[in-house]
């Protein structure tokens, strides 16, 4: 047998397996779990955690997945915010005055987070996931060497005959990958990469394109003289 009772701030059900807790409780006017968490009644409220005890948390939870239990649990209507935006949370709590100002802070910062160009370092990481997610796929039809063009291969070809260059490409030994880049054709000992510019390398106003751009810059970063040929 369970004995219940109410919680004072929410009306929720509180249920208790001894008579004696129940009693106790009323003595105390204690609330449930969830209003005892809120607004003064936390245990963190005031309080700010430290750097450290983040990065704990943050450990802690790394590759670990929700159960099943927990995700049924916390879906759907279940969630309390489900139906809700960030703006109608700010305008129960603080007023429409303050949840103004926070959405139109909110806009900008996400503004900002969209204008952001990404660092080299977080390009190179992309390109090398890529490369990993195609290279695991592969097995059911993916590629792992990207599609290239058989006359840009002649072009290289030509200029190798030509300037008695050695450029690789993907028709005489495939194309080498570069932290996540494959240029059209490399001479390793020479330290030269060629590209071969088509149409769509090219905005329409005539300037090349800016990650065109950055995949020179970073080639030339790495001590590699590009040559580009437009076609």
């Amino acid at each position: 047998m369970k004995w219940k009772r109410s919680c004072p701030i929410c009306s929720r059900e509180i249920s208790y397996s001894a008579n004696r807790e129940k009693i106790r409780a009323e003595k105390s006017n204690t609330k449930c779990k969830s209003c005892s968490k809120k607004g003064s009644n936390h245990p963190l409220y005031g309080k700010t955690r430290s750097e450290e005890a983040k990065r704990k948390t943050s450990e802690s939870l790394k590759g670990k997945k929700r159960s099943i239990e927990v995700c049924k649990k916390t879906s759907g209507k279940r969630n309390g915010m489900y139906g809700k935006s960030f703006y109608d949370v700010w305008l129960e709590k603080y007023g429409k005055i303050i949840a103004d100002k926070k959405m139109l802070d909110f806009k900008k910062k996400r503004k900002l987070q969209i204008m952001k160009p990404f660092s080299q370092e977080s390009l190179k990481n992309m390109r090398l996931k890529a490369i990993k997610r195609i290279e695991k796929n592969r097995l059911n039809g993916g590629q792992l060497i990207p599609g290239y063009n058989s006359s840009a291969c002649k072009i290289i070809e030509e200029y190798n005959k030509k300037y008695g260059f050695n450029f690789i490409h993907a028709e005489n030994g495939g194309e080498k990958c570069i932290d996540g880049y494959f240029p059209d054709g490399i001479d390793e000992k020479r330290k030269t990469i060629i590209e071969i510019d088509e149409k769509h390398h090219f905005n329409s106003n005539g300037k090349l394109k800016k990650r065109d751009i950055l995949r020179q810059n970073f080639f030339e970063n790495l001590g590699y003289k590009v040559i580009r040929i437009k076609i």
